[in-house]
C-alpha cells in the first residue's frame, strides 16, 4: 500500500507538469514524457543490474516468442494442478479484456457524447488534468481508509475487499456509459480511478496470498502474459462493438466483462 501511496504522489505531481506543459504546446508533455523514459533507462543499466540471475539452459539461444511460449507452458503446469489459480488466470484475462476497452474508449465517450462544460473556462487539456488530479488525490485517501480499515493478512479480507470493488467497478463504468450529463459521466470517471488505485495494491497481495514461493515467479510471468492477452482480444472485440453500435455500448461491454471476475470472488468467498 506505501509503494501506491508514492506512486499516486508522483502521479500527481506529473499530472501538474504535463498541465502546465501543453499550454505552451499541446505535443511538449510527450516529449519531455520520452526524454524522461530514455534518461530511466540508462540509469537502470547501471543501478539495477541483475547480479543472481542463473539462465535456463532450456532457454539458451531461444527466440522471443519462444521463450514466452515456454514461460506461458511452464506457468501452466502449475495452474492446472490447483482450481484456484485457474480461477486467477481468468480473473486477469477478463480484467485485461475489460481494462483495455474502458481505458480507450472513455476520452472519446467524454469528447463526443457527454461533452465539457460550455462555459470556455478551461481548455480540453486542463479538464482532463482537472479529472486525473481529482481522481488521484481520492485514490490517495482510498489507499489510505484501505490500508487502515482492511486486514491485508487476511484472505477472507482481501477476496472480501476485491469482490466489493469489483461490484464498485461495473458499477462505476456503467454509470459513465449511461450518464446523461458531464456532472454524471465525471461522478463515474472519478469512481473508476479511485476504485483502480485501490484494487492494483489489494490484488497483487490478495494473489501472492494464493501463490506458492517456488512457483510465484513462473505464475507471474503467466499473470503478465495472461493480462496482455486479455488485452489484445479484448481490446478490438469492444472497439468492434463502438463501431458497430456505439460508444456506450462498448462502455456497457467492458463492463460485462468483469461479470466473471465477480462471479470468481463471490465463488472464493462462499468457500470460506
Amino acid at each position: 500500500m506505501r509503494s501506491k501511496r508514492i506512486s499516486l504522489i508522483a502521479t500527481l505531481l506529473g499530472i501538474g507538469i504535463s498541465v502546465g506543459l501543453s499550454t505552451l504546446a499541446p505535443n511538449l508533455p510527450y516529449v519531455v514524457g520520452g526524454f524522461m523514459y530514455l534518461v530511466l533507462a540508462f540509469l537502470l543499466l547501471f543501478v539495477m543490474k541483475e547480479t543472481n540471475f542463473v539462465p535456463d539452459k532450456r532457454e539458451a539461444g531461444a527466440s522471443h516468442l519462444r521463450s514466452m511460449a515456454n514461460t506461458w507452458l511452464s506457468g501452466a503446469k502449475v495452474v492446472r494442478r490447483s482450481p484456484l489459480l485457474l480461477l486467477i488466470v481468468v480473473v486477469t484475462i477478463f480484467s485485461g479484456a475489460a481494462s483495455e476497452g474502458y481505458e480507450r474508449l472513455w476520452p472519446t465517450h467524454l469528447i463526443h457524447n457527454v461533452g465539457f462544460p460550455q462555459d470556455g473556462t478551461y481548455s480540453m487539456a486542463v479538464w482532463f488534468g482537472i479529472i486525473a488530479a481529482i481522481s488521484t488525490i481520492l485514490g490517495m485517501i482510498a489507499v489510505r481508509y484501505t490500508e487502515k480499515k482492511v486486514d491485508m493478512g487476511s484472505q477472507r479480507g482481501v477476496s472480501t475487499s476485491m469482490f466489493i470493488l469489483t461490484v464498485l467497478h461495473i458499477a462505476a463504468i456503467l454509470l459513465l456509459a449511461l450518464a446523461p450529463s458531464f456532472g454524471w459521466a465525471l461522478v463515474g470517471i472519478l469512481l473508476i480511478g479511485t476504485v483502480g488505485s485501490v484494487s492494483e495494491p489489494v490484488y497483487s497481495t490478495w494473489l501472492n496470498m494464493n501463490l506458492e514461493s517456488k512457483t510465484r515467479a513462473t505464475v507471474l510471468s503467466m499473470m503478465s502474459q495472461s493480462d496482455a492477452l486479455g488485452q489484445t482480444a479484448g481490446g478490438p472485440a469492444v472497439g468492434w462493438i463502438g463501431s458497430r453500435f456505439s460508444i456506450r455500448a462498448s462502455l456497457i461491454a467492458a463492463s460485462v466483462l468483469l461479470l466473471p471476475i465477480l462471479a470468481v470472488f463471490g465463488k472464493i468467498l462462499r468457500k470460506k
